[in-house]
């Protein structure tokens, strides 16, 4: 079976004709105005959660600064189970 996509459908398929301009027109929408759009009170609320969320900082300045303070100090020690724990949870959120 051979399908020709040269084929016209006729105008009855669609909403929308075309002129003998180019231009298209909804038949539906003729005459009623403006089509317009409304957003939902979630996508609104998500939209203001994703604005709060770009603001926050990534880095925790106060445990920044005690880590800082303990290394300076020569107070901090991890052991080599936790560097190796951190190590390991490091490559697991690369690898996802």
């Amino acid at each position: 079976m051979r399908i020709d996509l040269n084929t016209r459908l006729p105008e009855t398929y669609g909403a929308s004709s075309r002129s003998k301009t180019g231009a298209t027109t909804d038949r539906a929408a003729a005459g009623a105005g403006e089509d317009q759009a409304h957003f939902s009170p979630e996508h609104q609320r998500v939209q203001r959660l994703e604005a709060e969320a770009g603001n926050l900082s990534d880095v925790r300045r106060d445990k920044v600064e005690a880590l800082r303070k303990a290394v300076a100090e020569g107070s901090y020690a991890p052991s080599a189970e936790q560097i190796a724990g951190s190590m390991m949870q490091e490559m697991i959120q690369i690898a996802r």
